[in-house]
C-alpha cells in the first residue's frame, strides 16, 4: 500500500510537469513568444487586457462552425483541415487585435449550441442566427452582418419562385432545428394555410451540403437559407442552380451573429470591440469584397451591439 501511494505521488508530479511542458508548447504558434504575438500591427493592448485570464494564459480562442456554408465558412479541398471564408478571415483579424491565436473546430449544426454551453469551444461563428430567445437564454450574441433570405432553385427557376408566398405547396429544404424552418412554418401557417392555399412542405437536412444534394437529386424543389450563402452556391455552378433573393415582404432581414457562452462575458465584450476595430480599419470590408449577395449585409461599428434584439445584459439570462 505505501508503495502504491508513493507511485501515485510520483505520477501526479510527473503529470503536472508534463502538462506544464505541453501547455507551454501549445500556447503559442510557431514557437513565437507572447510578446511576439502582441507586437502585430493590429494588436490592441487595452482589448487584450479585457480577455478572461484563462484565455490570456492559453493564448488561444477556440471557434466552432460547420465548414460548408460559403462564403461565410467553407473548406479548401486542398487543405481540408483549414476553414476559409468571411468568418475565418474576421476571426483571424480579431485574433490579431486581441493578441491571441485562433483555433477552429468543424462542428455539425445540431452540436453547436450544446457544444458551446458545454465548453467544447469558446465561440460559434458561421451558422448562428440572432433571435430574441437565444439572446435571453442561450448565449450572448454579437451581430456581424445583416442577412436576408433567398432560395436556391434548379437552373432557370422552373417554378418561377419569386417571393415567400410562392412557396405554398412547394417542397423546401431547410437545416435541422434552424431559424429558417421556424420562419417557413410561420409563412406556411399565416400566408398559405390561412389563405386557403397548400402548406409549405419542409424537408430537414443536416447541413447545407445535404440540402444542395437533395435539390440536385430532385427530392426538393428549392432550399431556403441565408441569401449570401445560396448566391455563392448558385454562382459556383450556374448550369445546375439558380438563385432568388427574396423580398422582405412581411419579414425583416435578420442578423447573423457570433455566439459566446453567457459564462464568458469578458470574452464577449473583447470580441465585440475587436470586431468594431476591424470594421473601422477596413479589414471587414476587405473580407466581404466581391462576395455575391452581400451589398446590404454590412454593419457599422455603431451597429455592433451585443444582444441587439433584446438588449439583454452581457452574461445575464432573462
Amino acid at each position: 500500500m505505501p508503495r502504491l501511494q508513493s507511485g501515485r505521488v510520483f505520477f501526479r508530479r510527473a503529470l503536472v510537469t508534463f502538462s506544464a511542458m505541453v501547455g507551454a508548447c501549445l500556447a503559442l504558434p510557431g514557437g513565437a513568444s507572447a510578446q511576439a504575438v502582441a507586437q502585430g500591427p493590429k494588436f490592441d493592448k487595452a482589448l487584450h487586457d479585457m480577455l478572461p485570464a484563462s484565455v490570456k494564459a492559453a493564448g488561444v480562442i477556440s471557434f466552432g462552425g460547420l465548414w460548408e456554408t460559403p462564403p461565410i465558412i467553407s473548406v479548401d479541398l486542398a487543405k481540408p483541415g483549414v476553414p476559409k471564408g468571411i468568418a475565418p478571415d474576421l476571426a483571424a483579424g480579431m485574433g490579431e487585435v486581441l493578441g491571441v491565436r485562433i483555433q477552429w473546430l468543424n462542428m455539425p449544426w445540431p452540436a453547436q449550441l450544446p457544444g458551446l454551453q458545454a465548453g467544447n469551444v469558446d465561440v460559434l461563428f458561421g451558422q448562428i442566427s440572432d433571435t430574441a430567445e437565444r439572446e435571453r437564454s442561450v448565449a450572448d450574441l454579437i451581430p456581424f452582418q445583416r442577412r436576408g433570405y433567398g432560395l436556391l432553385t434548379a437552373a432557370g427557376n422552373p417554378l418561377k419562385l419569386a417571393k415567400l408566398t410562392d412557396l405554398c405547396g412547394v417542397t423546401i429544404a431547410v437545416p435541422i432545428g434552424s431559424v429558417n424552418g421556424a420562419v417557413l412554418r410561420n409563412v406556411s401557417a399565416t400566408q398559405c394555410v390561412a389563405a386557403g392555399k397548400a402548406a409549405i412542405v419542409q424537408r430537414e437536412f443536416n447541413g447545407a451540403t445535404a440540402m444542395v444534394q437533395a435539390l440536385r437529386a430532385g427530392s426538393v424543389e428549392a432550399t431556403f437559407d441565408s441569401a449570401p450563402n445560396l448566391a455563392t452556391t448558385a454562382a459556383s455552378d450556374p448550369a445546375a442552380f439558380g438563385f432568388v433573393a427574396l423580398p422582405t415582404d412581411f419579414l425583416e432581414p435578420e442578423y447573423s451573429a457570433i455566439a459566446v457562452s453567457k459564462e464568458n462575458p469578458q470574452l464577449t465584450r473583447a470580441l465585440a470591440e475587436a470586431l468594431k476595430k476591424l470594421i473601422a480599419d477596413g479589414t471587414y470590408a476587405a473580407a466581404y469584397k466581391g462576395v455575391p449577395g452581400m451589398s446590404e449585409a454590412g454593419l457599422t461599428p455603431a451597429q455592433v451591439i451585443i444582444n441587439p434584439l433584446t438588449k439583454t445584459p452581457v452574461g445575464q439570462k432573462q
